[in-house]
């Protein structure tokens, strides 16, 4: 769950590259992830937070291909 976390505070303190990073591991490490105490914290939470991530290093066809393809994007490109 700290990953996750991370992943969500990375994106307020404007540290992309980081938010990138915990999300990759967050969903390399559990595809279906979901916080137990709030199921809106899961991987499509996390997959979205990424791909902000993404578009705000101006990396917009990862952002999309992200926001499109999700988690098979994030297999074979380690979302960064």
């Amino acid at each position: 769950h700290a990953h996750a976390g991370l992943t969500f505070l990375e994106l307020v303190n404007a540290n992309y590259e980081s938010v990138i990073s915990f999300g990759s591991k967050v969903i390399s490490s559990d595809s279906n992830y979901e916080f137990d105490r709030d199921n809106t914290i899961n991987a499509a939470s996390v997959l979205n937070t990424v791909a902000e991530a993404h578009y705000y290093l101006n990396q917009i066809s990862d952002a999309f291909e992200i926001s499109r393809f999700g988690e098979k994007f994030c297999n074979s490109h380690k979302c960064n």
